[in-house]
């Protein structure tokens, strides 16, 4: 009498994986397999209430080539104005942009070039605004890894990803 029935049963790491984004996703996902889809590519990601980003894009303004370029003019026009609100205070476009410069040269002074991925793993603060500015400025990716992760899963994700170097503090 069960024999149309599905379970799924989720275990996981709360204090770990918060993400309670991710679990509806997987929900709907869920319910769309029961309800009959069985072509992945047909499978809607998107919960109640988002858009897709498609037709969305914005394009560089003329002369702009890199979203870099668009940060340094915001510097030029208002140098003095706040950049970065966190618990350690402010912080405005110049003294960001000074720290951004800095942190690059010293990336491409480590082998950092153009296609080179990074990984990231700061706390949602300066640093870690500093660091994401430094590696577009240095022409790298970057990668950004959850910065409450167990050492072993970002170690796992270094090596999946492939980075060169991981950003895990700044001086």
């Amino acid at each position: 009498e069960h024999e149309h029935n599905l379970r799924f049963d989720l275990y996981y790491q709360g204090h770990v994986f918060n993400d309670l984004g991710f679990l509806q996703r997987l929900e709907n996902v869920l319910q769309q397999l029961c309800d009959g889809c069985e072509v992945l590519a047909e499978l809607n990601l998107l919960l109640p209430g988002e858009t897709p980003l498609s037709g969305r894009r914005k394009t560089l303004p003329q002369g702009i080539s890199h979203v870099q370029q668009l940060f340094e003019q915001q510097v030029v026009r208002s140098p003095n104005a706040i950049a970065i609100v966190d618990d350690h205070g402010e912080m405005d476009y110049q003294s960001l942009n000074q720290s951004a410069n800095q942190l690059a040269h010293f990336l491409q002074q480590q082998g950092i070039t153009v296609g080179t991925r990074v990984g990231i793993c700061l706390p949602r603060q300066r640093d870690a605004m500093i660091a994401i500015l430094a590696v577009i400025k240095a022409g790298a990716a970057y990668v950004q890894k959850n910065y409450n992760s167990p050492e072993h899963c970002l170690l796992h994700i270094v090596c999946v990803a492939d980075t060169s170097l991981l950003i895990s503090q700044l001086m």
